[in-house]
């Protein structure tokens, strides 16, 4: 009777030590939604842009997102003795996301945001065959709509994050030199980063 008694307390000790440790472990991976995220664009750093994204959550289906986008751009015009063109880009976009998905929260899954955007691009363009010098630098605002999947990585890679999106924009000057008014310009992001 000792070792039946002995045996069921020594299995009841074993089971709850199990059941503890995947409670622990299912609760860490509950708690872990992030509250704070940081994003780049690899591709656009190939092409000369550099473009950071910032992401709050502030509510458990919203979000606030914020980018920050400069790109400078320098061409030569046939040979560099005639001449070439700078231009250089800052772009600044405020964004409300909404997370469609019930089964998750912010900042994971489908999301569709809305927000606004200001520019400023200035440009140099020198051709001394056609004795030309000449700078026009353009401010302007507009408007946006997105829509896209992040995938935040709970387990394997904690707080990565990888973010595919599309959309329109549309931007208006408000210079008094007109330039590059665009009624719509289609958008592609892909964005990694790091959540906390």
């Amino acid at each position: 009777m000792k070792k039946i008694t002995l045996s069921i307390i020594t299995m009841l000790m074993v089971l709850s030590i199990k059941a503890q440790n995947r409670s622990v472990v299912e609760l860490e991976n509950r708690e872990f939604i992030s509250k704070n995220n940081i994003k780049f664009s690899p591709i656009n750093a190939l092409v000369g842009e550099i473009s950071l994204s910032y992401e709050r959550v502030i509510h458990p289906k919203r979000t606030l997102n914020f980018t920050l986008s400069q790109a400078y751009t320098k061409s030569n015009l046939v040979t560099n003795e005639r001449g070439f063109m700078s231009e250089y880009n800052v772009l600044l976009e405020s964004e409300i996301r909404f997370y469609l998905l019930k089964a998750k929260k912010a900042p994971q899954g489908w999301f569709a945001g809305v927000g606004v955007l200001k520019f400023y691009d200035y440009l140099k363009y020198k051709d001394i065959i056609l004795k030309i010098d000449k700078t026009i630098e353009v401010f302007g605002t507009g408007g946006l709509v997105m829509t896209g999947y992040q995938w935040v990585f709970i387990q394997s890679l904690k707080g990565f994050i990888i973010e595919v999106a599309g959309g329109i924009d549309s931007r208006i000057s408000i210079s008094k030199v007109k330039y590059r008014d665009e009624i719509v310009n289609p958008r592609l992001k892909f964005l990694i980063g790091y959540s906390w």
